[in-house]
């Protein structure tokens, strides 16, 4: 990020401006104390940034945020970075739903505009075995997926390792198979070699990672982006359900005979006495 604004800077003030927002970055100064020191108007800036391809000030502040969260890979640096130094519970508190309403709504309104979850789902329907994997908290996201999707259609397994393994899966694809994969940092390598496999094997494959720059992202014919930053230590895991909610509601909505498959699995439920009755 500092490189591209350095690279885009055209006059000696947007330079001063680039090289104040590259000594520090991914912290960026505050608004008015970066006009002051860089001896810049606001219409610096603005040239700057649409040079760079940044939609204003806001958006570098979230894209370097989003650097800084990457840069602390692992549990035990984000407990480092922000739990230890909060003042309080009630003031972490109120961080993390802030944080977490943010990170909704922006990843609701990203997926909304591209597009894919809706060709992700449509994709489901139209297949005649669909496959999710995951692995380690991944794994919780593909049972959801996996558990949800039964529901409403046929042909869903869920791949791990108390079921249909990863070997299983790839001895036997089709083209007009689907896998669901969940793959997010620190990225567990088997759901990647397993995903890698799959769409050589010429299947379609989904994926459902944080990063456009990933491995997973890179792989899939129909990459689902999910932003995963979060003010704890663990990795949110709120817009992730959210998009699974919405993917397996899409898909539902496009697959033949679920309305079908939903009564027949209730009556069934009842049948059994598979509820306990409120």
């Amino acid at each position: 990020m500092p490189e591209r604004l350095v690279a885009a800077a055209t006059d000696a003030p947007q330079s001063r401006l680039a090289e104040l927002i590259a000594a520090d970055y991914p912290q960026v100064p505050h608004l008015p104390r970066l006009l002051r020191r860089a001896e810049a108007g606001p219409k610096d800036l603005d040239a700057l940034l649409a040079a760079a391809g940044i939609d204003g000030y806001p958006a570098l502040r979230e894209l370097a945020e989003r650097d800084a969260d990457r840069a602390l890979s692992s549990p035990d640096a984000r407990y480092g970075a922000r739990i230890r130094a909060r003042s309080s519970a009630d003031a972490l508190m109120r961080q993390v739903i802030a944080h977490e309403q943010a990170n909704l709504k922006s990843t609701l309104e990203a997926v909304a505009a591209d597009g894919h979850v809706e060709l992700a789902a449509g994709r489901i329907a139209a297949a005649r075995r669909r496959f999710v994997i995951g692995g380690g908290k991944s794994g919780a996201y593909a049972s959801l997926v996996a558990s949800d999707l039964s529901a409403s259609m046929a042909g869903v397994t869920l791949v791990d390792g108390s079921g249909l393994g990863a070997i299983d899966l790839l001895s036997d694809v089709r083209s007009s198979d689907v896998l669901v994969a969940f793959s997010f940092r620190r990225y567990a390598r088997t759901t990647l070699l397993a995903a890698e496999e799959f769409a050589r094997a010429g299947g379609v494959l989904i994926g459902v990672t944080d990063s456009r720059d990933s491995r997973l992202a890179r792989l899939s014919d129909v990459p689902v982006i999910v932003a995963t930053g979060s003010a704890s230590y663990a990795d949110s895991p709120t817009a992730v359900a959210a998009v699974c909610h919405l993917l397996v509601t899409l898909a539902a909505a496009s697959a033949k005979g679920a309305r079908r498959r939903l009564a027949r699995r209730d009556e069934l439920a009842a049948r059994l006495e598979a509820y306990e009755e409120v």
